[in-house]
């Protein structure tokens, strides 16, 4: 009885083994767990913490006007005479986040010149008649923090980024008329403005990208900053090499006593260092 039992139970076996081996292989195989995608980098333009020195090669001059708050009606315009050097400027990088990152850039520019008074003027409390040999000099910094965001990435990979910034700015000048006794004077203007902007960039190869941007802030009848730029970009191992153009304007305050106006434009190139390893 119990081998007849067996005989049946192990035939079964036969029988009904292939069939579940067969129906299991039928079956599709249950999906991989999706992967942890990859970490984004904290590094900006693929690189890390960076400094740039750079060149502008800028030909411009300041104006100086009569303010709001001018002490006398005598006449206190001066148009500087020549134009002023090329820039020296410094830009340090630092990644804050991913893809995003805070700059901040210094530029300086100055120039000297001489000139013939057209008539009588008022400068900075010193008075000057007309046709006095007049020597000014000037120089004009410049310092921006900014926050650059990056908002939006196209399919392209064309990166936008707003930009998040205080901006800062200092006008000096000395005045003198060297045949006149005691005609030396000297002033100064300064700014201090936020100011909003876009900027966008993109990754055409491993060793060549481009970027633009820009930004300023400005008040009707106080002062103004603003800057735009565009540049080319190409990278060897941990240096970038850059070229591109550059527009810079400021005016100070109407309501003071005095104020500047300067425009800035021209070509620069520039060379950064990443001190991170670079990706």
């Amino acid at each position: 009885m119990m081998s007849t039992r067996f005989r049946i139970f192990f035939f079964g076996v036969l029988v009904t083994s292939p069939c579940f081996l067969l129906g299991q292989q039928g079956k599709p195989a249950a999906p991989a767990p999706p992967k942890d995608p990859a970490p984004e980098s904290n590094y900006i333009e693929d690189g890390g913490v960076s400094i740039q020195p750079f060149y502008w090669l800028t030909k411009s001059r300041p104006f100086l006007r009569d303010g709001k708050l001018a002490p006398t009606t005598v006449s206190g315009n001066l148009d500087y005479p020549g134009h002023a050097n090329g820039s020296y400027g410094l830009m340090l990088s630092l990644p804050a986040g991913k893809q995003n990152s805070l700059r901040l850039t210094y530029f300086r520019t100055q120039g000297s010149g001489e000139l013939t008074a057209p008539t009588d003027l008022v400068l900075f409390s010193s008075g000057y008649a007309a046709k006095d040999r007049l020597t000014t000099d000037y120089k004009l910094q410049s310092l921006k923090a900014s926050f650059d965001f990056l908002s939006y990435t196209f399919q392209n990979n064309i990166r936008v980024k707003t930009l998040w910034e205080v901006q800062g700015a200092l006008i000096e000048t000395n005045i003198d008329a060297p045949a006149t006794a005691d005609s030396a004077t000297s002033g100064k203007k300064w700014l201090l403005y936020p100011s909003l902007g876009l900027g966008f960039e993109q990754a055409v190869s491993k060793h060549f990208r481009w970027e633009a941007k820009g930004s300023g802030f400005g008040l009707p009848k106080r002062g103004a900053v603003g800057d735009v730029e565009g540049s080319a970009v190409i990278r060897l191992g941990r240096t970038e090499i850059l070229a591109g153009y550059k527009f810079y304007t400021i005016k100070t305050s109407p309501r003071d006593d005095a104020f500047f106006r300067q425009r800035l434009n021209g070509p620069y190139v520039g060379f950064r260092w990443y001190f991170d390893r670079m990706k």
